[in-house]
């Protein structure tokens, strides 16, 4: 029985075998174990099995819709060219060979009785690797055409298989009703994965964007597959919903949100929380899109601009701020978020619109300093920071971490290095920076 197996299925059967241990029992269980891992050679584990014991046993032998998905790995589907198996030639042979496996598939699919469960889930591979043959066999045979297939067969892009599955949806007794209501289960799959002709194929089929509760736009504009949302706008979908543009501005699809203001969606929904993502994001060509629109700059207090600045986002800090967003929001904090990361492009923008160096005693500096942020501090000190702010809490942070350029801009500047006592000197010799 061994001997009949390809030669890669023979290496890793006597590699598990020698792996169980001793006596039959272990080697049973290798020799399980060794099946289990078939799948790596597809097409000879499906092979081996049909000439073993014939389509029908091999059915009930190795389970139906694991026999099957080996079987289908090895079956070209039409005008697609395969590589040969491993040993054995391309040519008339390798024809003769495929022609033999789908053979089998045939002999496999026309098995009665089906095991528990495997009608579905044979139809389901079938549909999602595109085999319309093998489809059309099971629905012929009395396989239900359900959404499982129908959306597996969607988001692959199957566009043939999915009119076989409606098509045979609508010819059973729930009529043209029942290949619409399936159509519209498969809106998501198809919207999700941008296959634009699939879904206008669910659409014309009867699918409903207004019972999809808005999960297959909300899909397109997440993914950025504009053509697959102008289809859902055009067909009657809410462009309106607070999520659809939340996830288009989050991603940064600039077409898509274009799309969806000229269909009306509203950018003050929520407190203008798609243009808090996009600036969160940095995604400065949505932020421009949601102004122009109408976005609130100082919605929330402000929070689209704290996100730009705490994130670094240079550019879209200047968008908002030229579009009327207070720099100095909530006593300056998109400044002090700015400066205890290091963002000195987006600090220089901040100051030069009007933010206050010195707000909340000059917090900035104070984090600047800490942080070793050299640029940002002589960014903060130019614009007029104090350098002493809070008894000289900048230059003690910096002399504790060791940070010598920020103590020397500090120093430069009007720090005294005698306050509190000279506790910077304290702090800078507890710790052992010679250089401060």
């Amino acid at each position: 029985m061994l001997l009949a197996l390809p030669p890669p299925l023979h290496e890793r059967i006597l590699v598990q075998a020698g792996r169980g241990g001793q006596g039959a029992a272990s080697a049973c269980r290798a020799l399980c174990d060794a099946w289990r891992s078939a799948p790596r050679q597809p097409t000879g584990a499906a092979r081996y099995l049909v000439a073993r014991y014939g389509g029908r046993a091999a059915l009930h032998a190795y389970s139906c819709p694991g026999l099957l998905r080996f079987a289908l790995a090895g079956v070209p589907r039409a005008g697609v060219a395969e590589r040969p198996v491993d040993g054995e030639g391309g040519g008339g042979a390798h024809d003769a060979y495929i022609l033999r496996l789908l053979s089998a598939v045939e002999a496999i699919i026309g098995a009665e009785p089906w095991p528990p469960g495997a009608e579905g889930e044979l139809l389901a591979q079938a549909a999602a690797a595109g085999h319309l043959g093998v489809v059309r066999r099971m629905l012929r045979a009395g396989a239900a055409a359900d959404a499982r297939a129908l959306c597996a067969a969607a988001g692959q892009g199957h566009l043939a298989v999915v009119r076989e599955v409606l098509a045979a949806a609508a010819a059973g007794s729930g009529g043209a009703a029942a290949a619409a209501a399936l159509a519209t289960g498969g809106l998501e799959a198809a919207a999700t994965y941008g296959e634009a002709e699939v879904l206008a194929a669910l659409l014309a089929a009867g699918a409903d964007v207004r019972h999809d509760g808005s999960g297959a736009l909300v899909a397109a504009a997440t993914w950025g597959n504009e053509e697959c949302v102008k289809l859902l706008l055009a067909a009657g979908a809410a462009a309106e919903g607070l999520h659809v543009l939340c996830w288009a501005s989050k991603f940064g699809h600039g077409e898509v949100v274009r799309l969806l203001l000229g269909a009306g969606a509203d950018v003050a929904a929520g407190e203008s929380t798609p243009l808090c993502l996009a600036s969160n994001f940095g995604h400065a060509a949505v932020a421009t899109l949601l102004l122009g629109a109408g976005a609130d700059p100082n919605a929330r207090g402000g929070l689209a601009l704290r996100a730009a600045a705490d994130n670094g986002h240079e550019e879209v800090v200047r968008v908002l701020l030229r579009a009327g967003a207070d720099p100095g929001a909530r006593d300056g904090q998109p400044l002090c978020l700015a400066a205890s990361h290091g963002h000195a492009g987006v600090v220089v923008a901040l100051v030069g619109s009007g933010a206050d160096p010195n707000a909340q005693r000059g917090i900035a500096l104070c984090f600047a300093a800490h942080n070793g942020h050299e640029e940002v501090v002589r960014v903060l000190l130019g614009a007029g920071a104090d350098p002493g702010a809070r008894d000289g809490q900048p230059l003690r942070s910096a002399a504790s971490h060791g940070h010598a350029g920020v103590v020397v801009a500090l120093v430069g500047s009007g720090a005294d290095p005698n306050a509190q006592k000279g506790m910077a000197l304290c702090f800078a010799a507890h710790q052992g920076h010679e250089e401060v």
